[in-house]
């Protein structure tokens, strides 16, 4: 039986390789007509030209199911198109000959790129001119970016990332809404560049008001809060900390972090910076409760904003651990 399993589980990965390779040389198709990318594609549903005259496929076909394998998460193959470009997302549950595991992403000129992890990723905005502000998990409603605007990626890449002004309080900041809130244990992960340092400026308010919470001091080291969230006795942790100096951002350097917590019984709060733990702190806390969103680029008991770039914010449902998040960094570092 295990020997049947593990075939129909190759035979389901050879097949997503085979569905991202002819939809991208569809969309390429596509693009040699209309020198542009189809704003929308659905799988199960033909591809055909503007004007419905030429077919490109006859049917976009669907992820093969089961879909949450190995390290991959129960999605649909994800599309989305802009900027004279295209993002095409599937995800492989095991190696399939020189293609490794994990989330792949196809984009012009028809390059695969690794995406890390996407067990538990139950809210994932790229947030660059191809995705712009969309979760692409569907579970959470798209950010707000308010006076955000679109720059220059980690890669170098026109529109790979949010450039956020340092300036204008709430609205100088992103904001993540989800309609499920409760959880007991989870990861925001993020890359940023800092370009000018505000002290007592936020990069993380998470899951308001304030269970977590990521800031710079006065002379940019890091400090990590926490607090109010709900005790292990079930009743509100009304105090709120922030004791922790964890070194400064690098600035004008991409980075990544990771803040992860658990309080399923253990109460920590860990972060991490390009794979590696800074430090991990016990809390009181037992669940973040209902709260029901995140902010990224505010400090919100202060109002002062973070200055610099940011790019792919992620939501895990559980806190991931230090191998996760070290590929996670190896996937999509600079």
């Amino acid at each position: 039986m295990v020997a049947i399993s593990s075939a129909r589980t190759r035979a389901r990965d050879s097949k997503r390789i085979s569905d991202l390779k002819q939809i991208s040389t569809a969309l390429e198709i596509y693009y040699a007509d209309y020198t542009a990318y189809p704003s929308l594609i659905t799988t199960g549903q033909p591809l055909v030209s503007q004007d419905g005259s030429k077919t490109y496929m006859a049917k976009v076909p669907k992820n093969p199911t089961p879909r949450a394998e190995g390290s991959c998460a129960d999605l649909e193959y994800q599309y989305s198109a802009g900027n004279d470009n295209y993002s095409l997302i599937g995800c492989l549950s095991k190696a399939v000959g020189d293609v490794p595991a994990g989330a792949r992403k196809i984009e012009k000129p028809g390059t695969p790129r690794d995406l890390g992890p996407t067990n538990g990723l139950v809210g994932w905005w790229p947030l660059d001119s191809v995705n712009g502000l969309k979760d692409l998990t569907g579970n959470w409603v798209d950010a707000v970016k308010n006076n955000a605007v679109l720059a220059v990626g980690r890669y170098g890449e026109v529109g790979g990332s949010y450039f956020l002004p340092g300036t204008g309080g709430y609205n100088g900041s992103m904001v993540f809404k989800n309609p499920i809130k409760l959880y007991t244990a989870a990861t925001i992960c993020f890359l940023v560049k800092r370009t000018t340092h505000h002290a007592s400026g936020g990069i993380i308010d998470a899951m308001y008001p304030h269970t977590f919470r990521l800031s710079e001091n006065i002379s940019g080291d890091l400090k990590v809060g926490f607090g109010n969230g709900v005790g292990v006795d079930g009743t509100s942790v009304g105090s709120f900390t922030e004791p922790n100096v964890v070194g400064a951002l690098v600035p004008d350097a991409w980075q990544q972090y990771c803040m992860a917590f658990n309080g399923a019984g253990t109460g920590k709060v860990q972060l991490c910076r390009n794979g590696t733990s800074l430090s991990n702190v016990v809390t009181a806390i037992d669940s973040l409760g209902n709260k029901d969103l995140f902010r990224m680029g505010l400090k919100s008991s202060s109002g002062v904003n973070f200055e610099g770039y940011i790019t792919d914010a992620r939501f895990y449902d559980h806190d991931l651990t230090l191998a996760e998040v070290s590929a996670l960094y190896n996937a999509t570092k600079p």
